[in-house]
């Protein structure tokens, strides 16, 4: 699965946890700052917990023998250049349906932004045009332009049409909202919801927390000595201007505010209702982070002299590439949630539903810029795609931690490593119908016109037995 799909999927999840925990433990229950706090900490937890990774479960690993050194790394399997490279009709399709989902996230993200900006702007404005009176502590602007009092930053917004009765229990409500910094907390949730306007809880946390950042100022004023009743009649006939949502409908906020108004005070004690908050989110910690451990350098019996090492590759099929010059590597990257299986030259690996999938070439990553080996020697890139292929007895691609566990901390990038063929092994060479040794003419065969390699079978049928490595033929050597 594509890296932020599955984070914006697991994003959502520990938002509907989070939510779902709220409803049920902490609304109504803890007072109005503990309400505030939850909301605020869970929305920003619930972007971090899928970024988080916990490599603390056991690698796997081959059984440690006591005849052999074992090497835990990858089983590297080497596929030619055109089945890993995607097509161009594929990188075309790919790109524009990425550049689409990335202009619909943006124009959506960039609308929301704007609208807020703008309603900030527009406060902004209006108090400059206002009658300001200060205080201390908070500012009063008075405009005919103002319809219902409200308040934002340090400013409190008011109609000079208001009765001086119901002014006093105004300010006392406002000044509570500008005290708790209410208007931080929703430039906070605010921002959130920019960025992640597609995960529906991040809407109904902003909702939650204006609700009780009601419900706390509510319960200030009356906390002042003011009258309950009325208080009650001032929300209807400033603040709202009417009243029949109180009786209708399946939700109404005024309803909510006069239930909360003369509810009973939570009591404390309800630490259990906290502990199983954290103890959800240490589960969605787990769910979403937990990985293998990466198990780096060389397991060594001590019994076991290192140079008659072994290698033994790990049971699952985890990384795939192949040197292609300055292109890089491409290679498949280990989910350690999924398994991975090989049948023939086809890769299959499991789904999140249970079933299994082809692995395709938009699934490889490309390392660029990787460092090259020649029997432990590092080379020039040029130098590598220049070595003589048939003197090539086994390559290895390494990337990632890996590649930094056995070359060191440049290898990042990847590593592509090659092991010569001793003389012993090497292919005869018929050099202008001389037989001579291979590995002293390698610069003869290169200035030969006429080059041709023969299989061991191929030699076998052309020259008889003697020859289980091959047979290079070189003619016509340009003299230097």
């Amino acid at each position: 699965m594509n890296p932020i799909v599955r984070y914006c999927l697991e994003m959502v999840a520990c938002s509907g946890v989070f939510a779902l925990l709220y409803r049920t433990l902490i609304a109504d229950r803890h007072t109005f700052r503990t309400c505030r706090r939850y909301l605020l900490v869970t929305t920003m937890l619930a972007l971090l917990i899928p970024l988080i990774e916990l490599p603390i479960l056991p690698p796997e690993r081959s059984t440690i023998t006591t005849e052999q050194v074992q090497r835990l790394e990858f089983k590297t399997i080497t596929v030619d250049y055109d089945q890993v490279q995607p097509t161009t009709r594929q990188i075309s399709q790919q790109n524009g349906r990425n550049a689409l989902i990335a202009c619909i996230y943006a124009a959506l993200a960039a609308i929301i932004g704007l609208l807020t900006r703008q309603g900030v702007n527009d406060l902004r404005e209006l108090k400059f045009r206002s009658k300001l009176t200060h205080h201390e502590g908070y500012d009063i602007a008075t405009s005919e332009q103002i319809e219902a009092p409200y308040s934002f930053w340090g400013t409190i917004y008011l109609s000079p049409d208001t009765p001086d009765e119901e002014r006093e229990l105004i300010i006392a409500h406002e000044r509570s909202h500008i005290a708790h910094r209410h208007s931080i907390e929703k430039l906070y949730l605010g921002a959130i919801r920019t960025v992640v306007w597609f995960n529906p809880f991040i809407w109904l946390a902003d909702r939650w927390l204006a609700e009780v950042q009601e419900f706390e100022a509510d319960r200030d004023v009356l906390d002042a000595g003011y009258d309950l009743t009325l208080y009650r009649s001032l929300i209807f006939r400033q603040i709202f201007g009417y009243a029949p949502d109180v009786q209708n409908g399946f939700y109404s906020l005024t309803r909510r505010r006069f239930e909360m108004m003369t509810a009973p005070r939570p009591t404390g004690g309800e630490w259990w209702r906290m502990a199983l908050v954290v103890v959800a989110t240490l589960a969605m910690v787990a769910a979403c982070g937990l990985s293998r451990r990466e198990v780096s350098g060389t397991i060594i019996h001590p019994t076991q002299n290192v140079a008659n090492e072994a290698l033994i590759p790990s049971s699952n099929v985890v990384s795939v590439g192949t040197a292609v010059g300055r292109s890089g590597i491409y290679y498949l990257p280990r989910n350690p949630r999924r398994t991975y299986r090989l049948e023939g030259n086809e890769i299959y690996v499991s789904t999140f539903w249970g079933f299994e999938r082809k692995i395709t070439s938009r699934n490889y990553r490309h390392l660029e810029r990787p460092l090259y080996y020649i029997d432990g020697r590092r080379v020039s890139g040029e130098e590598f795609r220049n070595r003589p292929t048939y003197l090539t007895e086994s390559m290895n691609i390494y990337t990632d931690d890996q590649a930094v566990a056995l070359f060191g901390e440049e290898a990042r990038r990847g590593v592509w490593a090659v092991t010569l063929r001793p003389d012993s092994r090497c292919p005869a060479l018929l050099l202008e119908g001389r037989w001579v040794s291979l590995r002293q003419n390698l610069d003869a065969v290169e200035r030969a016109v006429r080059v041709v390699t023969l299989t061991a079978d191929e030699a076998r049928a052309k020259y008889g037995e003697g020859y289980p490595h091959g047979v290079i033929e070189a003619w016509d050597v340009v003299e230097k």
